[in-house]
C-alpha cells in the first residue's frame, strides 16, 4: 500500500513480464486446463525467483494458489500429486475471481494503484477500465444473460437489486445457454465419433484381401470420415466464436445470482448456485476442448494432418473424464447437507440435464472409449454408478457422500498410468510409518487447537518425512531391488513383479544393459510416488509450523529437492528419440521371433501324418498337387468290372510316375481323397476290344479287333480321367450280313485276353480328361472346406498354445507381451502430458487397436496375437490367406505408428524444450522451492 502510480505500474510490468515468460510453450503445451497452465506457470516460474517485492509478491500468490487447490481436501489428498486433482478446478477459478475482486476493491480505495491499473497491460487486455461502470463495461462485453439482468435492475447508485423470481429467471437462462453450447460441442463430438467407428469398422479384417468388396467400403468409410471431419471442424468454429461469450454470460451471471443470494442471507441458496457455476464452467471447457480434440485425432486417422493441434485449446479422453469426474463430485457435494432448505428447482432442473448429458457421453462414445483406452468405458461405468445414488427428483443423495466421493476419487485415479491411487498406494504394510506420519503430524493445529511443539512433536515429524523423501524412496522396498534381470525371458517377469514406480532404477538399468544407451540416472532414483507424498507432507508441516521450519538445517529441504530433480532429471531423459528407436527394434525383434515359432509349428501341424495333408499348403487351395496321392507309384490294378485277367491274375503292376502331368488336373480330387470324408479316388484297368480292319467276303466281313486297356481313374463312381494304351493282341471274326450286331467285348471277355505278353507290348494311345469343371468345382468347394476347418483347428491351437507353459510359442508370446510392457512403461514415466492429452499415442498402447501382445488382452478385443487366432478359429469367413503375414504386418504396423507418434512428439519437446517426464514431480518441488524461499 501507499506506493506511487509508477512504483505500481512498474510493479505491475515486472509480474506480468516474469509471469508471461514462465508460461509453457505453445508447440508442446499440454496442460489442457487452466488449473493445470497455472500449475505449470508456477513450476517454471518460482524456481527462478530472485529477491525483492516482485518476487516475494509472485511467492506469496503461489503459496495462496497451491493453498487454495488443497483447502477442502482430506488429510491424505493434501498431499497427493497436483495433477490428481481433477475435481478442484472449482478451487482454483474461485482463487482467481478472489484475486480479481481484491485488485478491483483495492484500486478502488487506491487512485495510484488506479490509475497504474488502468495504464498497463490489463487494461490493454481487458479494454476496460477500473472506474468503468457496469453499463460500459457489459456494452464492451455483451455476454447473455449477464447483461441483460444487470441493465434491467441495476440501480441509480450503482447497486444490483432483483426479485426471487428474477433471479431464478436468471439462473434458468443461464444453466440453459450453457447446457445448450455444451450440447452442441457433445452433438458435435458425437457426429465425428460415429463417421470414426463406421470408418473403422469398414477396414478389412486381418488378413483380407488389399482390395475387392471390403476394400472398396472402407474406402467409402473413409471419404465419409474426411467429409465429418470438415463438418466438424466448421461445427466447431462456430461453436468457437460463441464459446467466450457464452461461458462469461452464464457462469458470470451465475456468480452475480449466487451474490445476490448471499446478500439476501441465503447463503445455502448461494452455495448451490456457485457449485452450479462451477460445474457448468468445467463441462463447457472440457467439451468444447475434447471436441477439438477429437477432430485432431480423426484427422491423424486418415493422414490429414502430421500430429494434430497440442496444447492449451484440446485435451485427450482421459482429462475429459477426469473433468466429467470432478463435475460430478461437485453435483454431490450439493445434496450433502441434511440443514439446509430443498435445492432450488431450476437448479435441479440443470442438473437433471447435466446428469442426462454425462449419460448419453457413455452410451454415445462406448466404442471410441475402447478405442483409446478400454479401461476408460469401466471408468465412465463406475461414474454413473455413482451418479445413480443421486435423486434429482427429490433432491437427495441416498447413501453417504464421503462413500461416494472416495469411489469416484478411485476411479479418478484409474485414468492415471502410473497408478495414483493415492489410497491404495498409502495402504501398503511397508508405508504405514509414511502413513502414521500425515496422520499424526499434519493439520495439528486443526485436530487438537494446540501449538505444535518444537521438540519433540516437530523434530520428529521432520525427521520422518525427510528420512521417507531422501532414503527411504531410494530404498530395496520403494524403488526395487538392486539386483535385477534384464534377459529378455525375465523382463515380463521383473516387470510383473512391481508397480511402474517401483521399477524406475530397473528402467533406469535396462536402458544400458540392453540397449546400450545411458542409464536415466547415475545415481539411484527415488520412486517419484513415495517421494512426492514425502516431500508434500514435508513441505505441508513447514507451511504450517514456518517458524519451527526456519529452525531447521537447510541442507536437508535441499536434498529433499535434489532427490525430486533426480527424479525429473531421469525422467526426463526417457524422451530419446535412441531410447524409442531401441524400444521399436526390440518389440520389431519378438514379432519376428513369435512369427517364426508359429511357423515352425504350422510346419509340425501340417506335416502330422494323421491330417494327410502330403506337402499341401492349407492356404494355397484346392489345386495344388499333394506329395503323396493314390496316383502316384506303382500300383496294383485291377480290373475297373473287378473281373479276374487271363490265368485268374488279380492285377497288374504300374509306374504312374511318368503320368504325374496327366493328372494335375485332378488335384481337388486327389487332396479330397487323401483327406477322407469324401469320394474316393481309385485307379483300375477297363479294357476292351477295338475295332481296327475289316474285309469284305461273299458271305459278310471278317472284322479284326485289338486289344486295348485305359488305366481309368474314378472318383466315387464317376470316371474322371483315362489313359489308353493299345496291345499287339488281335482277334478275327467273320461277321455274317445278316447279323446286325457284334459285341466283341460279349464275344470274347478282354480282361480273359490280359495276358503278360499284352501287359508288356502295350504302347501309349491317349489321355482323357472326363472330369468336367462342375465336379471339379464340387470337389474344390468339398476340399476348402475341409482346409478351412483345419485352418480353424491351427489357429486355435496356436491361441492355445500362446497359453501353455513352456511352448515355444507361449514363450515367445510372453517375450512379445514384455516388450510391449517395457515401452508402456517407459511412455508412461516419459510421457504422461502426451499420455494424457494425445488420443493417438494413448489409443496405440492401451486402446482397442494398441501394440500386440502375445497373449491376454480384453475379451472381445483384438490386442493380443491370442485374441485374433482365437477369433478367426471361431469365425465363419476366414480370409483366403493365413493370417500369419498379416499378423506380423500388423503387429510391426501399430510399432511404426507409435515410433512415429513418439519422434514428432520428440521432435515438438527438442523445439519447445518442454520435457514431460519432470510433470510428475514438478508440482512438489514447486511447493519445496516456495518452502524454501
Amino acid at each position: 500500500p501507499e506506493l506511487t502510480e509508477a512504483a505500481y505500474g512498474s510493479a505491475i510490468a515486472e509480474m506480468w513480464a516474469i509471469v508471461e515468460a514462465s508460461q509453457p510453450n505453445a508447440l508442446h503445451d499440454l496442460s489442457g486446463q487452466e488449473m493445470r497452465f497455472i500449475s505449470r506457470t508456477l513450476a517454471r516460474m518460482v524456481p527462478g525467483l530472485g529477491s525483492g517485492a516482485t518476487a516475494d509478491a509472485l511467492r506469496d500468490a503461489a503459496r495462496s494458489y497451491l493453498a487454495a487447490l488443497r483447502s477442502d481436501l482430506d488429510e491424505v489428498r493434501k498431499v497427493s500429486p497436483l495433477d490428481s486433482l481433477h475435481d478442484q478446478h472449482g478451487a482454483a477459478q474461485r482463487f482467481r475471481e478472489a484475486g480479481w475482486e481484491r485488485l478491483h476493491a483495492a484500486a478502488r480505495e487506491s487512485a495510484a494503484l488506479a490509475a497504474a491499473v488502468d495504464g498497463s497491460v490489463l487494461e490493454e487486455r481487458l479494454a476496460v477500465r477500473t472506474s468503468d461502470a457496469a453499463s460500459h463495461i457489459l456494452g464492451v462485453h455483451p455476454v447473455e444473460p449477464l447483461r441483460s439482468f444487470v441493465l434491467a435492475n441495476v440501480q441509480a447508485d450503482g447497486s444490483l437489486s432483483a426479485s426471487q423470481s428474477a433471479v431464478d429467471t436468471l439462473i434458468e437462462a443461464a444453466g440453459s445457454a450453457a447446457l445448450a453450447q455444451t450440447r452442441a460441442y457433445a452433438d458435435n463430438l458425437f457426429a465425428l465419433d460415429a463417421a470414426e467407428q463406421q470408418y473403422l469398422s469398414a477396414r478389412p479384417a486381418v488378413g483380407a484381401a488389399s482390395s475387392g468388396p471390403s476394400a472398396l467400403a472402407a474406402g467409402d468409410a473413409e471419404t465419409r470420415l474426411k467429409t465429418a471431419i470438415e463438418d466438424a471442424k466448421k461445427k466447431q468454429k462456430q461453436l468457437a466464436d460463441k464459446l467466450d461469450g457464452v461461458k462469461s454470460g452464464a457462469t458470470g451471471a451465475l456468480r452475480v445470482a449466487a451474490k445476490l443470494a448471499s446478500l439476501s442471507n441465503d447463503p445455502g441458496f448461494a452455495e448451490d448456485i456457485e457449485i452450479l457455476s462451477k460445474t457448468t464452467s468445467i463441462l463447457l471447457d472440457t467439451f468444447s476442448k475434447q471436441s477439438k480434440g477429437a477432430i485432431e485425432t480423426a484427422s491423424k486417422l486418415v493422414g490429414l494432418l502430421d500430429l494434430g493441434e497440442t496444447g492449451f485449446k484440446v485435451i485427450g479422453a482421459a482429462v475429459f473424464t477426469g473433468d466429467l469426474i470432478g463435475a460430478v463430485l461437485q453435483i454431490a457435494s450439493l445434496f450433502n447437507r441434511d440443514d439446509k432448505p430443498s435445492i432450488n428447482q431450476k437448479i435441479l432442473q440443470n442438473l437433471r440435464d447435466i446428469r442426462e448429458l454425462i449419460g448419453d457421453v457413455r452410451a454415445e462414445m462406448h466404442a471410441r472409449f475402447d478405442r483409446l483406452d478400454r479401461r476408460l468405458n469401466d471408468i465412465h461405468d463406475a461414474v454413473m454408478e455413482q451418479f445413480e445414488h443421486i435423486n434429482f427428483e427429490l433432491g437427495e443423495l441416498e447413501v453417504d457422500l464421503e462413500e461416494v466421493q472416495l469411489a469416484l476419487y478411485t476411479v479418478q485415479a484409474d485414468l492415471d498410468r502410473l497408478d495414483r491411487n493415492i489410497y491404495a498406494f498409502l495402504d501398503a504394510a511397508e508405508r504405514q510409518p509414511l502413513v502414521e506420519g500425515i496422520a499424526g503430524f499434519l493439520d495439528y493445529r486443526r485436530r487438537t487447537g494446540l501449538a505444535m511443539p518444537y521438540s519433540p512433536t516437530y523434530l520428529d515429524g521432520e525427521n520422518r518425512f525427510y528420512t521417507w523423501s531422501y532414503f527411504t524412496s531410494k530404498d530395496a522396498i520403494q524403488a526395487g531391488p538392486a539386483t535385477r534381470s534384464f534377459d529378455d525371458a525375465q523382463i515380463a517377469t521383473e516387470l510383473a513383479n512391481y508397480p511402474l514406480a517401483t521399477n524406475i532404477n530397473y528402467l533406469s538399468e535396462l536402458s544400458a544393459a540392453r540397449f546400450g544407451l545411458s542409464r536415466l540416472s547415475s545415481e539411484r532414483l527415488a520412486n517419484p510416488l513415495t517421494w512426492i507424498t514425502a516431500a508434500e507432507s514435508y513441505a505441508q508441516l513447514g507451511e504450517e509450523w514456518p517458524e519451527h521450519a526456519g529452525e531447521i538445517d537447510p541442507n536437508r529441504l535441499e536434498r529433499v529437492i535434489d532427490a525430486g530433480e533426480d527424479v525429473a532429471a531421469g525422467l526426463d531423459r526417457i524422451a530419446s528419440p535412441a531410447l524409442m528407436r531401441r524400444l521399436s527394434d526390440h518389440y520389431r525383434g519378438k514379432v519376428t521371433a513369435l512369427r517364426d515359432a508359429i511357423a515352425q509349428f504350422e510346419a509340425t501341424f501340417e506335416g502330422a501324418p494323421s491330417r494327410k495333408l502330403h506337402g499341401i499348403d492349407l492356404w494355397s487351395g484346392a489345386d495344388q498337387v499333394p506329395s503323396t496321392h493314390d496316383l502316384k507309384g506303382s500300383k496294383p490294378l485291377v480290373s475297373c468290372r473287378n473281373k479276374a485277367f487271363s490265368g485268374g491274375r488279380a492285377s497288374f503292376d504300374l509306374d504312374l510316375g511318368p503320368f504325374a502331368a496327366d493328372y494335375a488336373p485332378l488335384a481337388p480330387l486327389l487332396i479330397a481323397d487323401n483327406l477322407g470324408g469324401l469320394s474316393d479316388l481309385r485307379p483300375c484297368i477297363h479294357a476292351a476290344w477295338t475295332w481296327e480292319t475289316s474285309t469284305e467276303v461273299p458271305w459278310g466281313r471278317f472284322w479284326t479287333f485289338r486289344l486295348d486297356f485305359a488305366v481309368r481313374v474314378s472318383y466315387g463312381a464317376t470316371a474322371v480321367h483315362e489313359i489308353w494304351f493299345r496291345t499287339n493282341t488281335r482277334q478275327t471274326r467273320l461277321v455274317r450280313s445278316f447279323e446286325t450286331s457284334f459285341d466283341p467285348d460279349a464275344f470274347w471277355p478282354p480282361e480273359s485276353s490280359m495276358t503278360e505278353a499284352a501287359w508288356n507290348q502295350r504302347s501309349l494311345s491317349t489321355r482323357r480328361l472326363l472330369a468336367t469343371s462342375t465336379l471339379l468345382n464340387q470337389a474344390r468347394a468339398a476340399v476348402q472346406g475341409k482346409l478351412e476347418d483345419l485352418q480353424r483347428a491351427f489357429y486355435g491351437q496356436v491361441a492355445a498354445k500362446l497359453g501353455q507353459l513352456g511352448d515355444p510359442i507361449q514363450v515367445a508370446g510372453r517375450q512379445l507381451t514384455a516388450s510391449k510392457a517395457l515401452w508402456e512403461s517407459y511412455v508412461a514415466l516419459g510421457f504422461p502430458l502426451s499420455l494424457e492429452q494425445n488420443d493417438a499415442l494413448r489409443s496405440l498402447l492401451y486402446g482397442g487397436e494398441s501394440l500386440l501382445t502375445g497373449a491376454g488382452g480384453d475379451a472381445g478385443a483384438l490386442n493380443s496375437v491370442s485374441n485374433v487366432y482365437l477369433f478367426m478359429s471361431g469365425s465363419d469367413d476366414l480370409p483366403e490367406d493365413n493370417i500369419l503375414p498379416a499378423v506380423v504386418s500388423l503387429a510391426t504396423g501399430r510399432s511404426d505408428r507409435l515410433l512415429t507418434t513418439l519422434n514428432d512428439i520428440n521432435d515438438e519437446i527438442r523445439a519447445a524444450g518442454e520435457l514431460e517426464g519432470r510433470a510428475l514431480v514438478q508440482g512438489t518441488l514447486t511447493r519445496l522451492y516456495l518452502l524454501k524461499a
